[in-house]
C-alpha cells in the first residue's frame, strides 16, 4: 500500500503561468526585425575601387554609408555615375562660386579653402571653366586625389542634384 498526500486543511494555490515571456518574445522579434529593414533601407556598404580618394580612402577599403538629409562641405558622400557607385568629398555648396587656380588651390566665395586631406594639389584636366557657379540644389564634388580623379570638374559628373547623393560615407571598416 502507498501513502497519498491530502491537502485537507492546507489552503489550495492555483498557480497560473502567465504569457507574459510569450509577448516578450513577440515583441523582441517584431523589435529586430524593424532595426533590420530600417538598417537596410539606411545603411549602405560599398568597397572602394580606384585611387580617386586616396589617401582618405584606400583601394579595396569598405566604407559604412548612411542616408542623411544634411550634406556639409568636407563630407564625403557617395552617388552614381556612369560606372555604377561614386564616392567623392564635397567640396562646393549650392549658389557658390567655385574657383582652382593653376596650382590647384581651391576658392569658395573668393576665400582659400584648407584642405588638410590631400598630399597633392592638382587642377587637372577639367572640362568647366572656373570660377564656376554651382547652381541651388547642387553641390560640387572632388576626389582627395586631384590628379586621378573623374569628378565635378568633369562634364560626366558637373555639379550633383541634391537628389542624385545617395548616401554620406560615415566610416571605413
Amino acid at each position: 500500500m502507498y501513502n497519498i498526500p491530502t491537502s485537507a486543511g492546507t489552503p489550495t494555490k492555483i498557480r497560473r503561468t502567465s504569457n507574459n515571456k510569450f509577448y516578450i518574445v513577440i515583441i523582441v522579434t517584431f523589435f529586430c526585425m524593424a532595426l533590420f529593414f530600417v538598417l537596410l533601407a539606411c545603411v549602405k556598404i560599398y568597397r572602394i575601387e580606384g585611387t580617386s580618394m586616396y589617401p582618405t580612402l584606400k583601394e579595396n577599403s569598405r566604407v559604412i554609408c548612411l542616408k542623411t538629409q544634411t550634406i556639409e562641405r568636407g563630407d564625403i558622400v557617395a552617388f552614381t555615375g556612369e560606372n555604377g557607385f561614386v564616392i567623392k568629398r564635397v567640396i562646393g555648396l549650392p549658389n557658390e562660386t567655385i574657383d582652382i587656380d593653376e596650382n590647384g588651390i581651391v576658392s569658395i566665395d573668393g576665400k582659400e579653402l584648407t584642405e588638410t586631406y590631400i598630399q597633392s594639389f592638382s587642377i587637372g584636366k577639367p572640362d568647366i571653366r572656373f570660377p564656376y557657379h554651382i547652381p541651388s540644389n547642387s553641390y560640387f564634388v572632388l576626389g582627395d586625389n586631384r590628379g586621378n580623379s573623374l569628378d565635378s570638374r568633369h562634364n560626366p559628373i558637373g555639379a550633383l542634384y541634391e537628389d542624385e547623393i545617395i548616401c554620406k560615407v560615415k566610416g571605413v571598416i
